[in-house]
């Protein structure tokens, strides 16, 4: 736990007190590398896709299903990814807030910062500015809200609908790392308990889910996906797992339909959940990920929130 900690102390610091170096490279070799034409401004070689873009840049966002619950909690940890050609490193920071009790809830997430590095082909592939492939970049923070929109209604499936706001916190376009530019995401999630599951100590729960996600291209306007996904959320006790699968499909076709399938376990004690989650992308997600997380839940907010 002390070493979780340690990492995302660092991570801050760093945050706080570094200076942007990458207008110091000298960047000559950009120019005669991509015969570029002294015109056509360099940010607009980078193809705002996953495929050519850092991990953190448009991911798959978290599918989760229809449970809003009644928990106010802080999550804190660290996320890795990686592939044969690129690693980045990141703290993560999730504030989930129910505002209505299992009806409505508000939520907040970042990863603030992250440490990145490639190799020389995947630099010149994204059109990277730097010509040491590596270096810190600040990340995004998403606003969402999720809304039960009706529950146990005659035989039909749970309803829930999520609205995804992202900012423009993300910056070093310039490298690919963010879009630096804001992001939409609407979605509906449908689930329900596989009969004869629904017990005292196992539960096991299937969820489907799809809508939409639309990210900014500056002068390129934007970019429209639809957004699919599914899976299975099984808990005994204290344990509980969600494996899921799915991914987006952009219009543009620049590497724009990634794909991942992950696995999700979580383990509860007392006031502090331990987590672990992986990540495997396929097709236009090269990257694969791990996350580590402590959750702490926020007994203070659940007793005055009386709704």
């Amino acid at each position: 736990m002390k070493f979780l900690f340690n990492v995302i102390l660092i991570f801050l610091l760093i945050f706080i007190f570094h200076k942007p170096v990458h207008a110091q490279y000298y960047w000559q070799w950009w120019n005669s590398y991509h015969n570029w034409d002294g015109q056509k401004p360099q940010e607009s070689y980078v193809k705002r896709s996953p495929q050519y873009m850092g991990p953190n840049a448009l991911p798959v966002q978290a599918f989760r299903g229809t449970k809003i619950g009644f928990r106010t909690y802080f999550q804190s940890g660290v996320d890795y990814h990686f592939s044969k050609e690129e690693y980045a490193i990141n703290p993560y920071f999730h504030l989930y807030f129910p505002i209505q009790k299992n009806r409505i809830a508000f939520e907040m997430y970042t990863r603030p910062i992250e440490y990145y590095k490639t190799n020389n082909r995947l630099r010149d592939e994204r059109y990277m500015r730097d010509s040491i492939p590596s270096g810190y970049s600040k990340g995004d923070t998403y606003f969402a809200t999720r809304i039960r929109i009706w529950e146990n209604f005659y035989r039909l499936p749970d309803l829930t609908l999520e609205v995804t706001l992202k900012t423009t916190t993300g910056k070093n376009l310039e490298n690919a790392r963010h879009i630096n530019a804001p992001a939409y995401i609407f979605n509906g999630v449908f689930g329900n308990y596989i009969k004869g599951t629904d017990t005292a100590q196992i539960k096991l729960k299937w969820f489907i889910l799809a809508g939409t996600f639309i990210w900014q291209e500056g002068d390129n306007g934007q970019n429209d996906s639809f957004l699919y996904g599914g899976g299975l959320e099984f808990q005994y006790k204290r344990v509980s797992i969600n494996c899921n699968a799915g991914g987006y499909i952009g219009y543009k076709k620049i590497g724009d339909r990634p794909i991942v399938a992950r696995v999700f376990v979580q383990y509860e004690y007392k006031k502090i959940d331990f987590a672990v989650n992986y990540q495997r992308g396929f097709q236009n997600m090269i990257s694969n990920s791990i996350n580590l997380s402590l959750r702490y839940k926020i007994g203070f907010f659940d007793k005055i929130n009386k709704y």
